[in-house]
């Protein structure tokens, strides 16, 4: 997601973000959808899918990253250094997310509180 995060349009939110790479039906139910999915990455409420990205905090943009790449369930996630820069709590969502993955799981990390 690291890599990804450099390639965020920083002047969007992450509603914004999901509905430019998935747009679904123009429905409020699609958009409903997305920002419960939002949700499960910790970019839930009112304000956290309306911010603009450039505000969010490095472990947030992160978060986004991982969402919209798991957004269409692929089968196999390759995820290189994946807690690099991230503080605790994003690392525990991280974790929490790969549990809940229906597919393979490719890492290379030094972290062993990943592993």
């Amino acid at each position: 997601a690291q890599h990804q995060v450099e390639h965020l349009d920083l002047d969007s939110t992450p509603i914004g973000h999901m509905l430019s790479h998935y747009p679904g039906n123009s429905g409020a139910q699609h958009e409903l959808n997305l920002r419960q999915y939002l949700a499960r990455f910790g970019l839930g409420g009112e304000v956290l899918p309306v911010q603009t990205i450039s505000t969010l905090s490095g472990g947030q943009k992160c978060r986004l990253c991982l969402a919209a790449s798991m957004y269409r369930k692929p089968h196999l996630l390759i995820l290189d250094e994946p807690t690099n820069h991230l503080d605790m709590e994003t690392i525990d969502a991280l974790i929490v997310a790969l549990k809940d993955f229906k597919g393979g799981v490719l890492v290379v990390s030094h972290d062993q509180h990943l592993l």
